[in-house]
């Protein structure tokens, strides 16, 4: 009978440490998951940050008076007049 009852004790012993110790893997656990997520989502929010910078300059890239304005300013373009325009109507021999 004491035999017994020793064998439970010691069993609620070991069942009790294991217990503990589950309990500290799932809180380190818990944590770390917290860490990743915070880490996501600034790099998430880092990402739409980028996202926006991007769909700005395909704004500005798409609009053509801004863009006929700068290849006028920067790179000294001007529009083609028809009267410098020269067709080739003829064959080649």
């Amino acid at each position: 009978m004491q035999v017994r009852r020793f064998f439970l004790l010691k069993s609620l012993v070991v069942l009790g440490i294991v217990g503990v110790f589950g309990s500290i893997y799932q809180q380190n656990y818990v944590i770390g998951l917290q860490y990743e997520k915070q880490r996501l989502e600034r790099q998430h929010q880092q990402l739409i940050k980028k996202r926006n910078a991007v769909l700005v300059e395909l704004a500005q890239a798409k609009d053509y008076a801004a863009l006929k304005k700068k290849a006028e300013q920067q790179c000294g373009m001007t529009q083609l007049q028809l009267s410098r325009l020269i067709t080739f109507t003829g064959t080649l021999s």
